[in-house]
């Protein structure tokens, strides 16, 4: 069986739902929000698959944003928009295929926890990959300055790197690990390779590992990490 993650990308009116379906399911003057994957859940469910898809009541609602696979997991982030009181935040959750079972982590220590404080709720991070073995995001420490959470999931421990700089379009493998960045805010971007020098996997959350950080020569990055437009690599930082 498959696990699917559907994505919300609008807000279909339930006029234009009903028009395309020639049926009239859902009264007008309305919006589907995340009841457009109501269908497509229902058949994939009965089919024994495994889904993720946007939810909502009369007052909550939350939408799948970026995920990573590693082997049996799935780490994904979920967004949260909350009508009354009036509030939005994102979970930070793992997914286990086998057991079919989700944890939610705090963002920004790494640690399962059953409900967000208000620092987990204000925390901004995004998803950033994974590997046979482990997965990774990134959450802001400051302005332009971003924090890397390698997670293993089969001992849950966490090791945090902090290059120093901003980070997105992050790759992992094993103890290597590349990302595009800039040390300036709205800087150049440059790639960044860089190499877990202390600690090894499963290592406690603070045993620090140490980066060797570099930027690519066009030609290595473009061989290291698939990358097809040479112009966006730097050959040294700005």
């Amino acid at each position: 069986m498959a696990t699917f993650i559907l994505v919300h990308g609008g807000n279909m009116s339930t006029d234009t739902w009903n028009r395309l379906t020639n049926r009239n399911t859902y009264p007008p003057g309305s919006h589907l929000g995340a009841r457009y994957w109501e269908g497509t859940v229902a058949y994939l469910e009965s089919h024994g698959h495994t889904v993720f898809a946007p939810v909502a009541d009369n007052n909550t609602h939350e939408m799948v944003f970026g995920s990573a696979l590693a082997g049996d997991y799935v780490l994904y982030r979920n967004d949260v928009r909350v009508d009354d009181p009036r509030e939005r935040y994102s979970e930070l959750c793992l997914y286990t295929i086998s057991a079919g079972k989700t944890v939610m982590f705090s963002p920004l220590t790494g640690k399962v926890t059953g409900t967000q404080t208000e620092s987990d709720k204000n925390a901004f991070f995004n998803i950033g990959a994974g590997d046979t073995a482990r997965v990774a995001w990134y959450v802001a420490e400051s302005v332009g300055i971003d924090r890397i959470m390698v997670l293993a999931p089969s001992t849950m421990s966490v090791l945090p790197i902090s290059p120093n700089d901003s980070v997105y379009s992050l790759s992992i493998d094993g103890r290597n690990m590349a990302w595009q960045g800039s040390d300036k805010l709205f800087g150049k971007g440059t790639i960044y390779v860089a190499t877990e020098t202390e600690g090894v996997e499963g290592t406690a959350a603070d045993s620090t590992p140490v980066p060797t950080k570099s930027p690519l020569p066009a030609i290595i990055a473009l061989a290291a990490i698939g990358f097809c437009c040479a112009p966006a690599i730097r050959r040294r930082k700005d």
